[in-house]
């Protein structure tokens, strides 16, 4: 079963700003996922082929989630893998499930921290301390880019899923436009708010082959890319908050959880 919840940012998570944020949902499901919906085994496997094209279509917290013994006892090995073990779980889940829940009962609250991970990858050298603290290693494969750590290691649990589950996955592959994409968006998010100067980015730039170049093409016709552009560019000075929780709203007066209710 997935459910809804709302997103709480603490006072000073992001920006050094002391207002707090919050979203409801945390997540949007949408199309089928929307709403109450039964989904059954094929559909569901469609869901973690979306994840190869960095295309999120369910959120990758294990609190948004419930799961029965029985199916997680269809899992052969470790259910929980590095580098996010909770994302392999869920989608290694989701490939053997027969059918699945979607709820639109409001049930978890997830909150983010100064100490929190997310936040950090806004920074390099922050990063590196989120990842150190957390035991995750750096992540590289051929053709690696740097930027967004939570891109990188996706990448890594998507690799590491396709190895876990051949008989489901073998004909999919990881997009590497896709990626590209994702990297040389965080990259220009750096930007806007000043994790990083012009000379890095350009920097960054040389890091993509004359392929690489060819594949941001593609953003023309695709209509998701496309809205991002439009948000970058209608609001080019962001926030943190702005680029990485999208729609999130300031809370005056507000400084945890319970004082939502």
């Amino acid at each position: 079963v997935s459910y809804c919840g709302f997103l709480f940012i603490f006072p000073d998570a992001l920006d050094n700003k002391s207002v707090s944020y919050y979203s409801d949902p945390h997540f949007k499901y949408k199309g089928k996922l929307k709403g109450e919906n039964y989904i059954v085994g094929d559909q569901l496997k469609t869901i973690v082929y979306d994840m190869f094209k960095f295309h999120n279509r369910i959120p990758l917290n294990t609190i948004a989630h419930i799961w029965s013994r029985k199916l997680i006892e269809r899992v052969e090995g470790d259910l929980f893998r590095p580098p996010y073990p909770d994302h392999f779980a869920l989608n290694s889940l989701l490939l053997k499930a027969d059918n699945w829940v979607f709820s639109k009962e409001k049930t978890y609250i997830i909150g983010v921290t100064p100490k929190s991970y997310g936040p950090s990858v806004f920074s390099e050298d922050h990063q590196k301390e989120g990842e150190d603290y957390l035991g995750i290693p750096t992540a590289e494969f051929p053709n690696y880019l740097p930027g967004g750590g939570f891109i990188n290691n996706m990448y890594l649990w998507l690799q590491l899923l396709k190895e876990s589950h051949p008989s489901y996955l073998q004909d999919i592959c990881i997009s590497r436009t896709n990626y590209v994409r994702h990297q040389v968006y965080h990259w220009i998010s750096q930007y806007r708010h000043g994790s990083i100067d012009f000379a890095r980015l350009l920097e960054l730039f040389k890091f993509l082959t004359m392929k690489d170049m060819i594949g941001l093409i593609s953003i023309l016709w695709d209509r998701r890319s496309l809205k991002r552009i439009y948000s970058m560019l209608r609001k080019w000075r962001a926030l943190k908050v702005d680029t990485f929780y999208h729609d999130s709203k300031p809370l005056i007066g507000i400084s945890n959880p319970e004082e939502l209710y």
